[in-house]
């Protein structure tokens, strides 16, 4: 079920999430598959759906850098790289604050840590800030395979899961966003995407 994305079909993808369903959605990147990040049975189906590692946590989406300061740890250069890139194609690992009210599977128990982003999508924003939760999610594919790039395509690699499609305004980069772990003095890239290597340096002399 593809739902082109106007008012109502917004509001009716916020209901899927708040009823524990899975939801496919345009990000700035690609598509991506979540749910809310507080629903530990809606990520397990998301790991079930993409044939996905455990081992591999999920990404965490939110609104606003107040709402990463109240779940994480940020260091000096976390800051800067928000400052510079957030909004954007930048997503940064970074140590978690306890208690937490995300689900256990947003974490990665290794070394408490979580992946966190503020992506570049207006619709998929807005959606967060009316949920008031942040929304987990990995881009739409089985593991190892290509990303979703329309909603079309999203549809056939999970014909079962409703999907909100991007308006005429929103395009997709097709790149990933560019991984950073924040959490010691020095700022180590994971993934390499949207964001090079020399913007990152650069940002940060």
């Amino acid at each position: 079920m593809i739902l082109p994305a106007n008012k109502e079909n917004i509001q009716k993808a916020i209901e899927i999430l708040k009823s524990g369903n899975v939801l496919i959605f345009p990000t700035d990147t690609v598509f991506g598959i979540g749910c809310l990040a507080t629903d530990q049975a809606a990520i397990e189906k998301i790991y079930q759906l993409k044939q996905r590692e455990h081992t591999k946590s999920l990404l965490l989406n939110v609104a606003d850098i107040d709402t990463i300061e109240n779940i994480a740890e940020l260091t000096p250069t976390a800051k800067t790289l928000i400052k510079k890139f957030m909004p954007g194609a930048l997503s940064l690992i970074l140590k978690v604050k306890h208690p937490t009210h995300l689900a256990p599977q947003v974490i990665n128990s290794n070394n408490d840590t979580i992946g966190i982003r503020i992506p570049n999508a207006p619709t998929l924003l807005g959606i967060i800030k009316e949920l008031h939760t942040p929304i987990v999610s990995t881009s739409c594919n089985i593991s190892g395979q290509n990303s979703a790039l329309t909603a079309q395509t999203a549809a056939q690699i999970f014909p079962n899961t409703p999907i909100l499609d991007k308006a005429t305004t929103e395009q997709l980069s097709g790149h990933p966003s560019t991984i950073i772990d924040c959490t010691s003095t020095t700022p180590k890239i994971i993934r390499a995407g949207l964001i090079t290597p020399h913007e990152i340096e650069k940002a940060l002399t």
